[in-house]
């Protein structure tokens, strides 16, 4: 057999480049890493194409994946937690923030119930001492004509003492 000629059970040959060949030509490098493979060819042992190879690749690839995935899953249900108790935090402190705010309120409505019977009070004892000013008045304006009336009842007399004791003394 000729070189370069197709061997009946192997195949074509691998044509390597030696700078004398152009064209078709494979580096002896490439040939020795496996990775070329003559057409119809299965590939040797470590090949990266070599189904025992890939099934091992595509394995340790699922395997990597599953990993991730419950990791992913791990940290998506810790980040759900966290979630919840933060939640959980939040709502506690939203429900002091609340009863504060009420306490205030209640606070704020007190004192305004307070200041408003403090000024039904005042009104109540205003109104008192005007009913006792009014009534002292009354007294002075009834007792005021009394007086007025002893007052004039008494000149009257005087006069009339003045009238009786003159009367008598121009007589005699």
């Amino acid at each position: 057999m000729p070189w370069g000629a197709a061997h009946p059970t192997t195949g074509d040959a691998i044509a390597i480049c030696n700078g004398g060949n152009d064209g078709h030509c494979v580096e002896a490098s490439e040939v020795v890493k496996h990775r070329l493979r003559r057409p119809g060819k299965m590939p040797g042992h470590g090949d990266p194409d070599d189904p025992e190879v890939l099934d091992k690749a595509e394995k340790k690839k699922l395997k990597e994946d599953l990993k991730s995935n419950e990791e992913k899953t791990e940290d998506k249900e810790a980040a759900k937690e966290e979630k919840k108790e933060e939640g959980k935090e939040e709502k506690k402190e939203e429900a002091k923030e609340e009863k504060k705010e009420d306490a205030k309120e209640e606070k704020k409505e007190d004192a305004k119930e307070e200041k408003k019977e403090d000024a039904k009070e005042e009104k109540k004892e205003d109104a008192k001492e005007e009913k006792k000013g009014d009534a002292k008045e009354e007294k002075k304006e009834e007792a005021a004509p009394a007086k007025e009336e002893k007052k004039a009842s008494a000149k009257e007399e005087k006069k009339a003492k003045a009238k009786k004791v003159k009367v008598p003394d121009a007589e005699e």
